[in-house]
């Protein structure tokens, strides 16, 4: 294979071999996201037409074909040639790496900084996002005993994203429990419950009664 020789990480704010990719262009920030979600479900690629729909959706097609090579050129132009590549699909991530690829693949809980890509839009790459939370979710359930710390802090990176995310509440929750965190776990209750409160929702009283609805989780 082909050396990888760029690094891409979205477990955070964008960056792009370790510099913030915060100050370039919006439009750049979403087109490797699109690239880097393919690869993650591991699609051949985004056809061309995928992704004016998506970046373009305000121009006719002429246009945002015309913008996408534009845009395609800029930054190839400024983070190299074979940053993005032609396929028979339409177009490709070229030889980068990624944190979310190596997360994926059995990396640590430490290669999250944040959220998943919390400066674009949420509805940019949802299959992505939803795989990842779920691994997350997931992999800081099943370390909840031997690394409570690591599993709390994913736990608030999951509620960060979501705050009305309850198996991260409970995750959280039973974190600080494990941490011996009586107070933290009351306080992170009462102000969730005072969130969900605000949209319509009603929570159980007490953080006890929150836990037992959340039972298979509290067994792991």
């Amino acid at each position: 294979p082909a050396p990888l020789e760029h690094r891409l990480e979205v477990l955070g704010t964008l960056r792009f071999d370790g510099q913030p990719f915060s100050g370039r262009i919006r439009k750049g920030r979403e087109l490797l996201a699109l690239l880097l979600e393919a690869r993650l479900l591991g699609r051949g690629g985004v056809s061309q037409l995928d992704l004016i729909d998506r970046l373009y959706p305000e121009l006719e097609e002429e246009k945002a074909v015309a913008a996408l090579k534009q845009l395609v050129y800029r930054l190839r132009s400024a983070l190299g040639n074979t940053l993005i590549l032609r396929s028979s699909a339409g177009y490709v991530l070229g030889p980068v790496a990624s944190d979310a690829e190596e997360f994926l693949h059995g990396g640590d809980l430490g290669l999250w900084q944040g959220p998943f890509l919390p400066d674009l839009d949420e509805a940019l790459a949802p299959d992505a996002r939803e795989v990842l939370y779920q691994n997350l979710r997931a992999r800081a359930a099943e370390g909840l005993q031997a690394h409570p710390e690591a599993s709390l802090r994913a736990a608030r990176i999951l509620l960060e994203a979501d705050p009305y995310d309850e198996a991260a509440l409970a995750l959280a929750l039973l974190a600080q429990q494990a941490l011996g965190h009586r107070k933290g776990m009351h306080e992170l209750y009462r102000h969730s419950r005072e969130r969900f409160l605000e949209v319509g929702e009603r929570l159980p009283e007490s953080e006890d009664a929150f836990l037992a609805r959340h039972a298979p989780l509290t067994r792991i």
